[in-house]
């Protein structure tokens, strides 16, 4: 029984959490960079909340290419991983 009550507790955390995950996204804006999540036409992620690392900041991205992200724990940030 109490194994029980821990495996349902366990579980809705894990349900409720926003744990790290990868994301899919399309760039709208160059500069400042602007990326509309795909599973989430409303949602658009902007600095500072987007981290952008030093290979697109030497290769900037361009309006219409298709990205990969990680959101962080907790969902407040996005790193760009690459283009696809």
């Amino acid at each position: 029984m109490m194994t029980d009550a821990i495996k349902v507790i366990v579980s809705n955390y894990l349900n409720y959490a926003n744990l790290s995950d990868v994301v899919f996204g399309t760039v709208i804006n160059a500069n400042p960079v602007k990326i509309k999540l795909d599973s989430n036409s409303k949602l658009q992620i902007e600095e500072p909340f987007l981290v952008i690392t030093n290979r697109f900041k030497k290769e900037p991205l361009k309006v219409s290419e298709k990205v990969a992200l990680i959101k962080a724990h907790g969902g407040q940030k996005f790193v760009i991983l690459d283009k696809l």
